[in-house]
Parts: structure tokens; C-alpha cells; sequence
């Protein structure tokens, strides 16, 4: 839900001309994605005196992947009492309350989700995905299409039946290329002109995580059991992939390290203190040593 989220944003355009930074983790750049279209197709946004039809908003919810609550307290959850709708949506702080009145909706109001109490009045209610898996019947034909195709007959699968009729099932995910006409990368949902920022051990990490997807393939493929493996390039950037998409932008690559020539800039960045004196000694409290050096560079 958090992923979809920050899709979510990215795709409806940052707003308020403010600059945005965007921090990932090498494994999570790696990772294929829904196409940028799909996101489109799943935005939802309602206003007070908007036509709101129960059947239509439910049907919305099992696409994307919220999940049927008694009471809504997580990301994702969502709750139908007569008239009166809960959902959690994955970019909300807070959850929020639609109350109809007939097809019509009244009012938009967050609450508070321990204590189901409202706690202020909304213009607008805005809903995205919560799964990586929008589960139409679009997705269900391609999914079946692929699936015989990559694996031949499906078996006693249990995933493949669930699919086939609907259900969401624990990882499946795994077969993301599946549902989709084709797949994406982060890039794809960066702005123009984006700059991108290499820490200088995204690269290992980046190579120690495929070695490890590349050995679980291998691993699964050898115990020929019931789980059905797709090949680690349908879900994952290869090491050329991550190089061409990062030269497809302006980059910089940080380094620890001192490094001489025209393109190169010194951000002032040092060693930190590291109270070694400090630790040494039994009777100093550590928390207040911290404290006191902090405020001694804020004092300079």
C-alpha cells in the first residue's frame, strides 16, 4: 500500500511546485512495476454532492486490493454499514467517512481510528490502489493466457484457481507480468528532467540482490515443486537495464571518498564524532554526551 502510494503521487504529478526527494532502496528500484496507465485507470476522487453507487465503489475496492473490514483501522481496509462508507486510503494520514444519503454523497469526514471518532470535514475524498495487482477481467484473461503459456497446464494450482475466479491470494505478486500487458520501472514514473542520486554502495547492493534473486531462481527450479518460478529478468532490472534507465537522466554518484577533477563537487561532509572518550568511561551518560555535542554545533 505504501509502494502504491508513493506510485500514486508520482503519477498525478507533485503538486505545488515544490521539489520533491524521493529516496529508494537499490532492491526496490530493481523492482518491475504496474505500467503508469493502470495507475490512471485506478484513480477514484468523489466530492460532496458527487453520485455515489455502493455496487460501483465495492467493485472498486476488490480491483484494487482493499480488503473487507468490520472496523477500518489499517491502510487499505474499508467497511459498509447501510449508507455509510469507511476506507482507509494508502495516501491519507487518517481514514475517512463517506455518508450517503440515497446515491448521493453528503459528506467526506476523517476520523480517528482508535477511536472511530471524526475529526475534521473533507472537500474531497481521493482513493489509489493498494495492490500492485488491479484485478479486473482484463488482468484475469492475461493472467490464465500467461500462465499456460510460461508453465503449460495449471494443475491443482491453487494460485491459478484463485485467480481465475476473482480471489486475491499471498504472493501474488510474484507473477506481476502476468496480469499486465507489460511492466514498468520506477523511472518510468519520474518527472522530466529528474535528477538521480547513486549512493556510492547502491551498485554492490544492487549485484548482492540479484545474486540472491538469480539463487533463489535456481533454488526453485531445482526442488520442482508446486510454486511456479518466473524468470528474475520479468521482475527485476538486470545490471544493464539499471545502467541505461540511470544515463537516461542527469545523475550524480556520491563517494566517501576524496576524489580530484572538474566534476567533482566537495559537499563538506565529515567523520562524525564518535564519543569513543566518552564510551570508555563508565559513569558518563552517553544519551547526555550526544545532546550536549549536538547542541555545541547548533550553539556554533
Amino acid at each position: 500500500a505504501q509502494r502504491m502510494a508513493v506510485l500514486a503521487r508520482l503519477q498525478a504529478g507533485l503538486k505545488g511546485g515544490k521539489p520533491a526527494i524521493l529516496v529508494a532502496a537499490a532492491h526496490a528500484v530493481l523492482q518491475r512495476l504496474p505500467p503508469p496507465t493502470a495507475l490512471e485507470r485506478a484513480s477514484y476522487s468523489a466530492k460532496p454532492g458527487a453520485d455515489v453507487v455502493i455496487a460501483d465503489l465495492e467493485r472498486y475496492f476488490a480491483v484494487n486490493g482493499y480488503a473487507r473490514a468490520s472496523t477500518v483501522s489499517e491502510r487499505g481496509e474499508f467497511a459498509i454499514r447501510g449508507g455509510v462508507i469507511d476506507v482507509f486510503p494508502p495516501t491519507a494520514e487518517e481514514p475517512v467517512r463517506l455518508d450517503l444519503f440515497g446515491d448521493s454523497l453528503e459528506s467526506i469526514r476523517a476520523f480517528d481510528p482508535e477511536t472511530q471518532r471524526s475529526t475534521k470535514q473533507l472537500h474531497s475524498v481521493d482513493l489509489a490502489p493498494v495492490s500492485e495487482i488491479l484485478l479486473d477481467a482484463d488482468a484475469i484473461s492475461r493472467f490464465r493466457k500467461g500462465y499456460v503459456e510460461a508453465f503449460g497446464a495449471p494443475g491443482d494450482d491453487p494460485l491459478y484457481a484463485a485467480v481465475s475466479e476473482g480471489g486475491r491470494r499471498g504472493g501474488m505478486e510474484h507473477w506481476l507480468p502476468l496480469y499486465y500487458p507489460s511492466t514498468a520501472t520506477l523511472f518510468d514514473y519520474l518527472p522530466d528532467g529528474a535528477l538521480v542520486g547513486i549512493d556510492h554502495l547502491a551498485t554492490e547492493a544492487r549485484d548482492e540482490r540479484l545474486a540472491m534473486v538469480h539463487d533463489a531462481f535456481d533454488a526453485r527450479v531445482q526442488a520442482k515443486g508446486t510454486y511456479r518460478p518466473l524468470s528474475p529478468k520479468t521482475l527485476y532490472l538486470e545490471s544493464a537495464e539499471w545502467d541505461r534507465r540511470v544515463g537516461e537522466h542527469a545523475s550524480r554518484s556520491f563517494t566517501p571518498f576524496q576524489v580530484d577533477g572538474p566534476n567533482v563537487i566537495d559537499m563538506g561532509a565529515r567523520q562524525g564524532r564518535s564519543l569513543a572518550a566518552e564510551r570508555a568511561q563508565d559513569s558518563v551518560n552517553l544519551f547526555e554526551a550526544a545532546a550536549n555535542h549536538a547542541n555545541t554545533l547548533s550553539a556554533a
